[in-house]
């Protein structure tokens, strides 16, 4: 029941997002088949400890062979073939721009650090988004691809202090390589903190957790050690703002500030 919910989750995403992704498109790409890639190491295996939470995705190609399958099963297989000819994945590559480096047989994860580790705390993040400033969070992301040139080459990139950096649509982000996957993240810190992390999340959880997480075709993770004293202290100041008069709607408005990848 989980899985199809999450199945039927994504398909509407697609449905709904392809038409624009097709348009964005690039004509000129070929129409050959694309080269066959070789399996990656799990991106599991890449996750540092002590992170507050990450979503992963083990699988990339096997997550959207299924999702293609899932649609045809439900009937919308004519309405999107259309909008995506070569399939999603390679659909999806294309509105990306992403070069031929990029793997699909590896994984795909996005990692929260600790914010409080890099001077956050949530009354920091609410007078932030009130001011309507840049946040920059210690996120990082991981692509499955041979190397930055070959997955983000259709984007500007630069030698920067540290690392080099990927100007995307969203923005300027610092790039590394560890292993067969290319990590992106707003901060050169952040992107430090994993690249040199020696503990790694899959050496911290439970061998249930872990093996329950690795079978999963989505999965989402959260540390509560680290991000429930979070929530309860970001709960304690809402409580207080709602004392002093500070409505929630307010509050949640100075959240609403917080700036996306």
């Amino acid at each position: 029941m989980q899985k199809s919910r999450i199945f039927l989750t994504l398909s509407i995403v697609l449905v709904l997002g392809l038409p624009a992704a097709a348009q964005l498109v690039d004509s000129s790409r070929s129409d050959a088949p694309p080269v066959e890639m070789p399996k990656l190491e799990p991106v599991l295996g890449h996750i540092p400890a002590g992170a507050m939470g990450f979503v992963v995705a083990n699988d990339v190609k096997g997550l959207i062979g299924k999702l293609d399958k899932y649609l045809v099963e439900i009937g919308l297989g004519e309405m999107v073939q259309p909008m995506a000819p070569n399939g999603i994945l390679e659909t999806i590559k294309a509105a990306a721009k992403l070069g031929e480096g990029f793997n699909a047989n590896g994984g795909v994860a996005l990692v929260m650090l600790d914010l409080k580790a890099y001077g956050f705390d949530p009354a920091k993040l609410m007078k932030l988004g009130e001011e309507g400033g840049k946040i920059e969070l210690p996120l990082v992301v991981f692509v499955p691809g041979k190397s930055i040139e070959s997955v983000f080459g259709n984007y500007p990139i630069e030698e920067g202090e540290k690392f080099k950096t990927v100007t995307l649509r969203a923005g300027k982000m610092h790039a590394a390589q560890a292993g067969g996957y290319v990590l992106l993240s707003p901060r050169a810190d952040a992107l430090q903190a994993v690249i040199s992390a020696e503990k790694k999340a899959s050496t911290e959880l439970p061998k249930e957790h872990l093996e329950m997480l690795a079978k999963a075709d989505l999965a989402v993770h959260i540390n509560m050690k680290v991000t429930g004293p979070f929530i309860i202290e970001m709960m304690k100041q809402l409580a207080e703002a709602e004392e002093t008069g500070t409505t929630m709607p307010q509050m949640a408005k100075q959240m609403a500030g917080l700036q996306p990848l």
